[in-house]
């Protein structure tokens, strides 16, 4: 019998939906501030209010705030990071980000690639249960700590979905460094978007074309992006194989954009059916 723990993870995002009083609205569009484009799938979020949403395909946003001074993250890959107050945003509704150069941390290598890909992660046999998304903003996401411990080329994500609806949902996979066990950079240079699937399965994706490197330990995640057809005021319509676990648990989950990660290992620790494959560096001869 597979368990639903939908109503678990509602559990755990509990505090961001507590009452925002005197709420008002405010819509803009975010854009390359070079070309003058719609800058799609942007992170936009109140941290000190615990709210946040993404830009969709079009670059069009709507947030709630609940005075003036909120300050106002907006984050993208590729782009620099922009700060504004609510007020600001009411005066100039369009944001224009400005493209960024990232200097990725290099990982020194030796030896040659292998050529057979290891698996990192949980690929889990058993249904187990199933783990949803437990909020109802955009940017919201669910993921897993990877062990790595010796440097690997990584060649794909795979992410097990026990339940799956005829709602169409878009997620950005993302990989991110983990820096003292929070997590740092991501490690992908674009963003790599993919629809939610029909059925239940394993849902890969090629990460190969980015030839990432990593030698310690990383976050695989899923994050919400698009409410397609469904509103975006509703649970997501999909959940993810997991396993009860007393060692190793590695489920991490966000609320929204710009909310911090966070283990409920405490109430309920599991092992999330999220893994990379990779190919070992071996040494030479």
């Amino acid at each position: 019998m597979i368990k639903s723990f939908l109503l678990f993870s509602v559990l755990a995002f509990a505090t961001v939906t507590q009452a925002i009083f005197a709420q008002s609205s405010l819509e803009g569009t975010t854009l390359n501030a070079e070309s003058g484009e719609p800058l799609p799938y942007v992170n936009i979020g109140i941290p000190a209010r615990g709210t946040g949403t993404v830009s969709d395909g079009s670059g069009r946003f709507s947030l709630t705030y609940a005075a003036d001074t909120d300050s106002v993250i907006f984050s993208a890959i590729g782009f620099e990071t922009a700060i504004l107050t609510a007020i600001e945003l009411l005066k100039t509704p369009e944001i224009r980000l400005t493209p960024a150069v990232y200097e990725m941390e290099d990982v020194v290598v030796t030896g040659t690639l292998s050529e057979n890909s290891d698996i990192y992660g949980h690929r889990l046999r058993r249904q187990g249960d199933n783990i949803g998304f437990g909020s109802t903003q955009l940017g919201t996401q669910i993921g897993a700590r990877i062990e790595i411990r010796r440097p690997v080329q990584i060649q794909s994500a795979h992410f097990m979905v026990n339940r799956a609806g005829a709602d169409s949902m878009l997620f950005r996979v993302n990989v991110y460094s983990l820096n003292e066990g929070l997590n740092g950079q991501n490690l992908l240079p674009e963003n790599v978007i993919v629809e939610a699937p029909s059925e239940p399965g394993v849902m890969s994706v090629d990460l190969e074309p980015y030839d990432i490197i990593v030698n310690d330990d990383v976050l695989l995640s899923l994050e919400w992006i698009e409410a397609v057809n469904v509103p975006d005021d509703e649970l997501q319509n999909i959940s993810f194989r997991a396993a009860r676990t007393g060692r190793n648990p590695n489920m991490l989950l966000k609320s929204t954009s710009h909310a911090p990660f966070r283990s409920y290992d405490d109430l309920v620790p599991y092992r999330l059916g999220f893994y990379l494959t990779g190919s070992r560096f071996r040494e030479s001869d």
